[in-house]
Order: C-alpha cells, then structure tokens, then sequence
C-alpha cells in the first residue's frame, strides 16, 4: 500500500492577495512524498489495534471567513469532541456543518424531485442530497428524545462515522456550483 502526501504550507494569511495564486501569499513550501507500507508491516500495525481503532481524514478548507471554513472548523470541533469522549456532542457538530453546507450550496433538489428520476439516471447533484438526507436524519437523533432517538447508544464509531460522511459530502460538494438561494429558502422545503 502507498500512501501519497501533497502538502502546501503557507505561513501566515494575506486577505489582500487571499484569491491571487499562492506565489503571492506569504512564504510557502511545496511538498510531496510517498509512504510504502509493505504486507507484513501493515498486518503486524492491524494486529496491534483494537476493533475500536479509526483513521480521521481531515480535509482542506480556507482560511477565510467563508462558509466552507465555517464547515471545516465545525468538522475540527467534532473531531475535538470525539477525542473528549463527548459523543453526541461530536455529533451535533457534524449536523451543524451540515447546516453550513446548506449555506455554502443553496437549495438542494428535494427527495420529492428525486423519487422522480430513475436511479440510475440521478445526477451528482441529487446524489449528494440524498447522502445530505440521510446524514442528517443519523445526526438528528442526538439530543432528541423518544424511543428511536434514546435507543441510539453513541460511541467512538458512530460518531466517527457521521464526521467522516459530512466530511466526504464537503469534499465532494466543492465542485457543486449552482445559483444561492435566498436566505429564506429552506433546503426542507416540499417534502
């Protein structure tokens, strides 16, 4: 297995050269490097952990004051929170970087509009409002009460994997560009 790193270090932030290439930033470094984990190392490091034992991912966000930063530093309380043990705390972050994705993203097609297409005839786009659905609906259940939300025993895991989704739906949402919504348009509306 090959792990490949691409890292850019900047140091310091600009605002006033903040969307001019990264040349004109402050000093910055350009690096990459390969990391080759043979067979018998890799199942030697697996022997040693746990069932409990994750990988967090953390992606790239801007520095600036933008939504997409407002989601990034949400995902880092998140992970915070998981290595507090605050588990449904972790989860009620990830549910509010959702609530920033909306923000970034405008209006996404309601499952109302997306029963309507064949599944195989989906775009990106609905695609990853029915990933939106379902990982907000898992991340609304902390803190509500009831029988199905109570019944939800949350731990390192589960945690782990609603940042990881938001996570991978931020990464993948970057390349989604359509027109803002108004302020008052819900993404819940017309279901």
């Amino acid at each position: 297995m090959t792990f490949w790193f691409d890292v850019q270090v900047v140091l310091g932030y600009d605002p006033e050269v903040a969307g001019e290439p990264a040349e004109s930033h402050w000093p910055a470094q350009v690096m990459h490097e390969s990391v080759n984990v043979y067979a018998d190392g890799w199942v030697r490091l697996l022997r040693q952990a746990s069932t409990g034992t994750s990988l967090a991912v953390v992606v790239p966000v801007p520095l600036d004051g933008s939504p997409a930063h407002a989601v990034g530093t949400l995902l880092r309380e998140a992970l915070r929170k998981v290595t507090e043990s605050q588990w449904g705390d972790a989860v009620v972050a990830a549910r509010k970087a959702i609530y920033e994705l909306d923000n970034l993203h405008g209006k996404w097609p309601t499952l109302k509009q997306i029963a309507q297409v064949d599944r195989d005839d989906r775009t990106l786009d609905q695609r990853l409002a029915l990933l939106r659905e379902g990982l907000f609906s898992i991340a609304s259940l902390y803190p509500h009460t009831g029988t199905v939300p109570t019944s939800v025993n949350w731990d390192r895991e589960k945690a782990l994997a609603v940042i990881a989704g938001v996570a991978a739906m931020a990464a993948c949402s970057e390349a989604r560009t359509p027109p803002m919504s108004p302020a008052t348009d819900s993404w819940l509306t017309d279901r």
